[in-house]
């Protein structure tokens, strides 16, 4: 009765986040609206199909539901604050104006670094191989740095994906180019082949929810975007049985000796091997605690227990963020581990979340922090897009980052903050190369200006009528493709 309620109970929070049309609140609804997708009915669904029991009984989950709920209306109320919906705006409309042209140029620069990395690596390259290779790069300084520029590189990509994905919700489909579909197409071909850090499901769903949003804020029909919502949820069900059925072709030691054979046919017949569906691992199929069974879990271990970790978890993630090459020696544990350590109890792949990191860290304190700290850096993020009116890399890349916030809702107290940090460290250096690009676009235009001021002027005359009204037509409205 409880699963059913709460079912209910997100399936109306939804709708009421779907149709409620609030300009200004569109990244505060992609957020809540995939915390409750994520957070509650994937999670009940997986348990019903993996037939998995939860070891909580029915007051813990009552009091997740509870905390949740909290969380939610928080950060809700939170949105609605003027300011926050006045940035969020201008955020928006940055994104569209100084994002939109370099976005092209983003992914391209992301693949190359894909192909160079494939080049030298191989097929060890991609993120999701990490588990079963024994053979990888050492931890040369080369490496790392390596590492330091795809993540950079990343956060140019997913911003740039973001940015057609509204582009193409708010101005229709014809906005964004054949070119910049055949982007869409590749990168999200990676994305499936292990290329998201987010998780591939969650990932995939996350930018449905950022177009239905999207075209929900901008449109005037409801039934329109409904339609939308049904089409993409039928197909997001169908994606996921199906990579259920082939996530850990990977694995196959066939698979992965033709991925890596550098031969242009046997990679071929590899990447095909891959994406075929077909028997997985005995373990494939096993439930992993969501992140709302996590929460039910460490409200468990508290209440039994008696005590809170006092801070130190918060200590634990304010050290995990300090770049590895400033911290000789940095512990490996996950966030997960320290918890698990601490309540001596059994370590398990846990999907580890603020709400739940910060309860058994500071108590019941932790419920009313977590939703504050979330909407804090999201705040300094879309402070910092609003600004960046002409400059394309910066405003891509705090979209990046933007974007992994909008996901976090799985995401530990040690990504958030990594988010923090790298708006220190990450996008100064996008500021300076937007500079560079403006300044140089600027002095190309006065070149440029100069030498026609010696051209004879065209006389506008002699153009033929078909011309005339092609030109007009040009000078319309916003730009279909580039």
């Amino acid at each position: 009765m409880i699963q059913i309620s709460l079912i209910v109970l997100s399936l109306c929070c939804l709708g009421l986040l779907l149709f409620k049309r609030e300009k200004g609140k569109e990244f505060v609804n992609v957020y809540l609206i995939n915390f409750v997708l994520q957070f509650f009915v994937l999670d009940l669904a997986n348990e019903y199909l993996s037939g998995y029991q939860s070891k909580n009984d029915t007051y813990y989950i009552v009091a997740a539901i509870s905390v949740s709920s909290f969380y939610i209306l928080c950060i809700w109320m939170l949105g609605a604050i003027p300011s926050f919906k006045n940035t969020s705006r201008l955020a928006l409309d940055s994104l569209l104006s100084a994002g939109y042209p370099f976005a092209r140029y983003a992914i391209c620069l992301w693949l190359a670094f894909r192909v160079y990395l494939y080049a030298k690596y191989g097929i060890r390259s991609f993120a999701y191989l990490d588990l079963f290779s024994q053979e990888g790069p050492q931890k040369s300084p080369l490496a790392y740095a390596e590492t330091v520029l795809m993540g950079a590189l990343l956060y140019l990509a997913y911003g740039a994906v973001m940015t057609l994905v509204i582009q193409a919700a708010i101005r229709g489909f014809r906005a964004i180019s054949i070119f910049e579909w055949s982007l869409l197409i590749l990168f999200f071909g990676f994305v499936l082949f292990g290329e998201a850090p987010l998780g591939v499901r969650r990932t995939i769903i996350l930018y449905a929810m950022i177009y239905i949003t999207a075209l929900s804020t901008a449109g005037e029909m409801s039934w329109k975007v409904l339609r939308y919502s049904l089409v993409i949820g039928a197909i997001g069900i169908a994606f996921i049985g199906y990579y259920q059925s082939i996530r850990n072709n990977a694995a196959d030691p066939q698979v992965f000796r033709l991925l890596s054979s550098g031969n242009i046919s046997d990679v071929l017949s590899g990447l095909v091997a891959y994406v075929t569906p077909g028997p997985q691992l005995a373990g494939a199929h096993g439930f992993r605690s969501g992140g709302f069974d996590y929460l039910a879990n460490c409200i468990r271990l508290v209440n039994q227990s008696g005590k809170i970790m006092g801070g130190s978890l918060l200590l634990f993630s304010f050290y995990k963020v300090i770049p590895a090459s400033f911290s000789a020696g940095k512990s490996s544990l996950d966030i997960d581990a320290v918890v698990s350590k601490f309540f001596r109890v059994e370590d398990t792949d846990y999907a580890a979340n603020i709400l739940a990191n910060l309860y058994v860290d500071i108590g019941v304190l932790g419920v009313a922090l977590s939703p504050l700290l979330w909407w804090s850096i999201m705040y300094v993020m879309l402070a910092i897009l609003s600004k960046a009116k002409s400059n394309g890399p910066l405003a891509l890349s705090v979209s990046g980052m933007i974007f992994g916030m909008l996901g976090s809702v799985e995401g530990s107290l040690i990504s958030l903050f990594v988010y923090a940090r790298d708006i220190f460290i990450v996008l100064p250096i996008y500021y300076l190369i937007g500079l560079v690009l403006r300044r140089s676009r600027a002095t190309a235009t006065v070149h440029g200006s100069s030498e026609s001021q010696n051209q004879p002027h065209r006389d506008l005359r002699a153009v033929s009528p078909d011309q005339s009204r092609r030109y007009q037509l040009r000078s319309r409205g916003p730009r279909t493709s580039k």
